[in-house]
């Protein structure tokens, strides 16, 4: 499909294993909509090498409640 990287919220411990890493590593962080109990629950993995060296910002939403 293309996709460079991906993007989820949920339990760290689930996601460290699959090979995710917590977004605010790479300057992606969880805006006030977002609502986290606790920032390394936005986790980021690349698929591709690199994809996210010149990605940053802050994740917004409104319709969405997060279960971490």
């Amino acid at each position: 499909m293309g996709f460079s990287a991906v993007i989820v919220e949920g339990n760290p411990q689930n996601y460290r294993s699959r090979g995710f890493k917590t977004s605010a590593d790479f300057g992606i962080v969880a805006g006030k909509s977002v609502g986290l109990p606790a920032p390394e629950c936005l986790m980021v993995k690349e698929l591709k090498n690199g994809a996210l060296e010149h990605i940053s910002g802050v994740v917004e939403y409104t319709d969405y409640k997060t279960l971490c």
